[in-house]
């Protein structure tokens, strides 16, 4: 975008998309300009906002976490408000909460306090926190008395508390300005009681299991936002159903909102003390999160449930992977692979650890499996020829090679793995038609541009230069690793001598 006059035209397409309820419009224009634009708070917010509306709220929280907080007071104030509402449209009330505290704190104007303070009883009440959201709704009505939604809130807090007397005593001071409102406080005080509660309870389980089930096909089709709303569906229904709420935590977990995802876990063990899975999940963010002992913890406790939970025991495996415990990893995969003996993870685990201390027909055995599981996977495929490359079985390995480009005839790092070998075994002829083929091939993504780059420095001086060149243009738009960008670098510098 080259003046202000068009960014400014850009934003008026989006706002008059907006207007009329076109999010999706919206969206697309204001994604190209936050890309350009990462550190513009209004841009963000209205991106973020126009998620909101188009019930993406998990996009939209991504946004709001990557957007600072503007210096304008009131640009800061709906990022705020927007942020407090993804925080508890995903039901993430402790997010809330701290955000809404955050917010009431900078509102100056009576109307913004007042929508604050009925958000944060909401987030408290939905929290199940009752004596805070009671502490906060008396708060606000010290500033308001006639804020209605708040007594109306209030009201409601007792009465989950079950002292009746006091959400009827809220009720009669609505009577006479809000006579609807006190009219539904006194129909639902009428109806409480343990009978009524079982009934619900019963019911909103059955509705919140057919939520889930829904959830878990929408998660099988990579249809995250709908299975999103499924799973607060649920919640909305039983919020102590700990496995929607685990299940929850793990959407939140794969897009790197790590505390969230925790919160998450925790939250279902509370509910739930005896939840297995939930215990795995949490014990996989805290080794994300770089606490190894926490999640050894974790898993531990998972399996101390249910010694057959086949997810814990590669976790744990993976763990004392990571700590050089090969042996211990080993035992717990191969518990893993009793129970359920035709899981791809577990094959491939184990076929890492018995390559790690050294077993190698052991470790082919394993990932030969998982290749019999997924026969299209190159990663797996390039790991296998490694192995027989390395244990001088020739044929073996030009067979995974030959297989890997029968699976994808454009991959580069293929490609980039036959044209090494056949330097290596001194098959200059295999050698030079790999190399023909990289140079023709376009690089699919930043890997391969770094290994087209790499082996066209064999025979295309300039070409490898070129591509050199294009890898540091990426690397300005990007984040990439800085390891590879400080050895592109050197190449251009020395490249740059020869060509000059």
């Amino acid at each position: 975008m080259n003046s202000k006059k068009e960014l400014k035209k850009q934003i008026i397409i989006a706002q008059k998309a907006f207007a009329k309820g076109e999010y999706d419009k919206a969206i697309t224009t204001l994604q190209v300009l936050f890309k350009m634009f990462p550190n513009s708070s209004e841009i963000g917010s209205f991106l973020g906002l126009c998620y909101l509306k188009n019930n993406e709220p998990l996009q939209a929280l991504l946004i709001f976490n990557n957007c600072p907080l503007s210096d304008d007071v009131e640009v800061a104030l709906s990022q705020l408000y927007s942020l407090g509402t993804c925080y508890s449209t995903l039901r993430l009330y402790a997010f809330a909460i701290e955000t809404y505290k955050k917010l009431l704190s900078l509102a100056d104007s009576a109307e913004i306090k007042e929508e604050v303070y009925f958000q944060l009883n909401d987030a408290y009440a939905l929290d199940n926190r009752w004596e805070e959201a009671i502490a906060v709704a008396k708060e606000g009505l010290s500033i308001n008395s006639s804020w209605y939604r708040l007594k109306f809130s209030l009201s409601i807090s007792y009465l989950f508390l079950k002292n009746k007397q006091q959400a009827i005593a809220v009720a009669d001071e609505l009577k006479s300005s809000q006579p609807s409102l006190a009219a539904e406080l006194y129909e639902l005080i009428e109806n409480d009681s343990p009978e009524q509660d079982k009934k619900d309870e019963i019911e909103g389980r059955r509705s919140a299991e057919e939520h889930y089930l829904r959830a878990t096909e929408m998660i099988k089709h990579r249809e995250m936002e709908s299975a999103i709303n499924e799973l607060v569906e649920a919640l909305g229904c039983d919020d102590k159903y700990a496995s929607a709420i685990t299940m929850l935590g793990c959407i939140y977990d794969n897009y790197n909102l790590l505390d969230e995802g925790l919160t998450m876990h925790r939250k279902a063990i509370e509910v739930d003390p005896k939840h297995a899975l939930a215990y795995s999940n949490m014990g996989y963010v805290l080794q994300t999160q770089g606490d190894k002992e926490g999640a050894l913890s974790a898993y531990l406790k998972a399996l101390e449930i249910d010694p057959d939970l086949v997810q814990a025991h590669n976790s744990v495996g993976f763990l004392y992977d990571n700590l050089g415990d090969y042996e211990k990893g080993i035992s717990h995969f191969l518990e893993a692979y009793r129970i359920e003996p035709d899981r791809f993870g577990t094959h491939n685990n184990l076929g890492y650890a018995y390559r790690a201390v050294n077993k190698i027909e052991e470790s082919l055995f394993h990932y030969n499996k998982a290749v019999t599981i997924d026969p299209k996977n190159i990663d797996l495929r390039l790991t296998v020829a490694a192995i027989y490359k390395d244990s001088g079985r020739v044929k073996e390995a030009v067979a995974e090679y030959l297989a890997a480009l029968e699976t994808d005839p454009d991959s580069l790092r293929v490609w980039s793995e036959v044209c090494w070998y056949c330097m290596e075994v001194e098959n200059e002829e295999c050698m030079y038609r790999a190399l023909e083929k990289i140079s023709e091939l376009p690089a699919r993504d930043h890997v391969e541009l770094f290994l087209k780059a790499r082996c066209l420095e064999l025979s295309d001086i300039p070409k490898s230069f070129d591509c050199w060149k294009q890898y540091l243009h990426l690397a300005e738009e990007i984040s990439l690793d800085r390891e590879k960008v400080a050895y592109a670098q050197d190449r251009v510098k020395m490249m740059s001598r020869i060509i000059n």
